[in-house]
């Protein structure tokens, strides 16, 4: 009982505090009207690329080489180049060296595709013209079946024309507008504010003198810390709800049928973010240095998670757990990936569980805090 009485009344004390309206609420939706609306064009812009370029050897007598042959006459356009050549080693070393994107080989029992890792598009497309080879020599192969003597007109007359295959990139989560973006990333940098909430979690009862009245109260510091790491959780979770649904009215972010996860996931960085800040101010025996050093920590989060501005590749998000929900939602929202989700979710999770086991191993060690 005692213990929900101390979080309804941190609850209380928040709900007071003009700092949990502006950087809870305010900050975070005037953030994402501002970027979102200065950088809505980087995010809009069609993506270019050059034409796929891809060496082939057919390294059979079966009519699966003509087939490609006679593929790769009729692939050959705006998106892609086939180009034939003799030795398999002169197709690898091409594509080691960066010279040609994919070589392509044409076995009796298969056909072997080596590429110099290109980026997505690049990979979209060269997927794409292979399972349009695919279905079509299917065709032909059902075919010479039935009639071998049809093989021939069968070759002239499949089409693989470049105008006639559509290439789809699948949509992912970079594949996002720009306010749908820094609506994902900004909400996850209001639940890492809570690292001040928690820094705050005994400062408070001393700065309002109650921490005393604690002390000589029947209330184990236990008590006291949990019920304040309580009530600085609810009033963080009804915040997030809120941004949640302004994000999906205003903003255009459909969370669907994965919003009880995604509400999971976020509750998750602000219980991490909290217990990082309790963590922080109870190994620092309430030094006021803490708050500067847990801001500029939130910041750094913040900028490695792309909160600011979309990074380069997934390396440097991965080093903060605002990258992690990041990259995560987006997935979920928008590929229906959920490794990476359930990633952020118990590393959370986990790191939540380990600085609130410390908080508890260094409160009881002190004989006076």
């Amino acid at each position: 009982m005692q213990l929900f009485q101390i979080a309804w009344k941190e609850f209380k004390l928040s709900l007071r505090d003009r700092q949990f309206f502006i950087y809870s609420l305010l900050f975070p939706i005037a953030l994402i009207f501002v970027l979102g609306s200065v950088l809505q064009n980087a995010f809009n812009e069609d993506m270019t690329f050059e034409k796929v370029e891809a060496v082939y050897i057919t390294q059979t007598k079966k009519e699966s080489a003509a087939a490609f042959q006679n593929f790769a006459k009729q692939a050959n356009g705006e998106l892609i180049h086939f180009t034939e050549i003799d030795q398999e080693k002169e197709g690898r070393d091409l594509v080691a060296h960066g010279k040609k994107d994919a070589l392509i080989v044409i076995r009796d029992q298969k056909i072997q595709v080596i590429t110099n890792i290109p980026d997505k598009v690049t990979k979209t497309v060269l997927d794409n013209y292979m399972q349009a080879f695919s279905s079509q020599y299917q065709l032909i192969a059902g075919i010479t079946q039935i009639d071998p003597a049809k093989l021939q007109p069968a070759l002239q007359k499949a089409s693989s024309k470049s105008a006639e295959i559509t290439t789809v990139k699948p949509p992912s989560g970079n594949q996002v507008t720009s306010f749908q973006y820094y609506a994902i990333a900004l909400i996850a940098m209001a639940m890492m504010f809570g690292v001040m909430n928690g820094a705050n979690t005994f400062r408070i009862e001393k700065t309002l003198h109650t921490y005393t009245r604690l002390q000589i109260a029947p209330v184990s510091k236990m008590t006291v810390l949990g019920g304040n790491f309580l009530g600085t959780l609810g009033i963080n979770a009804l915040a997030l709800l809120i941004l949640m649904l302004f994000s999906d009215l205003f903003f255009d972010v459909n969370w669907g049928r994965h919003a009880g996860f995604i509400f999971c996931i976020y509750v998750s960085l602000l219980l991490f973010s909290v217990a990082l800040g309790i963590l922080l101010d109870v190994a620092s025996n309430n030094n006021p240095a803490v708050l500067g050093a847990g801001n500029l920590l939130v910041q750094v989060f913040c900028f490695l998670g792309g909160a600011y501005f979309p990074m380069v590749g997934e390396i440097m998000p991965r080093f903060s757990p605002v990258g992690w929900l990041n990259i995560g939602v987006r997935n979920l929202l928008y590929q229906n990936e959920w490794q990476d989700a359930v990633f952020a979710l118990v590393g959370n999770l986990a790191l939540t569980a380990l600085f609130i086991s410390l908080s508890f191993i260094v409160i009881r060690r002190k004989e006076v805090y």
